[in-house]
């Protein structure tokens, strides 16, 4: 009975010509393709992990079954911002999208789990750094922790969306209960070597540790080991 009422759910907010929902669809599962065609075997353009927010959708198929899961074919338009990072279009099965408020409460009680190493709870998580202090308020940066110690190289603006992309890798390892990441990125030089070049960048190097991770209003934050450094003030998701 459960699992037919789930799926009679699915398929009512998938009726709409539009998926405009009351709430807002995340992905439910990790390596999730976005694929070229709505098909298996199409082409895949990238993949997405769990808690990943999709933007807009729209249904092109009849429900099927993919996977032992039930849905449809979506066609995805994931805008960033203004200026994208990442073309974001394509095609996902519904079967892998559930409300975002359920996938942010497994999320949030997943990365709280101190049973958990830190490490595995950190793979394939999203780190933010805001990157921003007193004097030169500057946009995020953001990049996927990847197993091994290596990130995904795919930062971008996700405060302000005026600047664009910035390009961040992050080298990081997990030592002492301690997580230590080496950020390389870009920001904003608000004093150009050229005058009036407004949209000079420079790159940066710097090392943040962190000792935890907590809940806060506005999501996962980790906790700073040292002294509060407002260049390493991070999230999470």
């Amino acid at each position: 009975m459960l699992k037919k009422s789930a799926s009679s759910i699915v398929l009512f907010i998938l009726s709409a010509t539009s998926l405009v929902a009351d709430e807002q669809l995340c992905i439910a599962g990790d390596a999730v393709r976005l694929r070229a065609e709505p098909s298996t075997d199409a082409r895949v353009l990238r993949e997405y992990y769990y808690g990943h927010r999709i933007f807009k959708a729209e249904p092109v198929s009849a429900p099927l079954v993919i996977g032992g899961k039930e849905g449809r074919w979506m066609k995805i338009e994931n805008k960033v911002c203004a200026l994208n990072c990442i073309d974001e279009s394509g095609f996902l099965f519904s079967g892998f999208l559930r409300p975002c408020s359920e996938t942010e409460e497994d999320l949030r009680r997943r990365m709280l789990d101190t049973s958990i190493p830190l490490e595995k709870r950190l793979a394939f998580r999203r780190l933010s750094i805001l990157l921003y202090d007193a004097d030169n308020p500057a946009p995020s940066v953001s990049a996927r922790l990847l197993p091994g110690g290596k990130s995904g190289r795919q930062g971008f603006d996700s405060m302000t969306c005026y600047i664009g992309c910035l390009p961040t890798t992050y080298n990081w390892q997990v030592k002492g209960g301690r997580l230590i990441v080496d950020v390389e990125t870009t920001e904003m030089d608000y004093n150009p070597p050229v005058e009036g070049d407004a949209t000079a960048q420079k790159s940066v190097r710097f090392r943040c540790e962190y000792r935890g991770i907590e809940y806060r209003d506005y999501g996962l934050r980790l906790v700073q080991a040292r002294a509060h450094d407002p260049r390493c003030v991070a999230i999470v998701d």
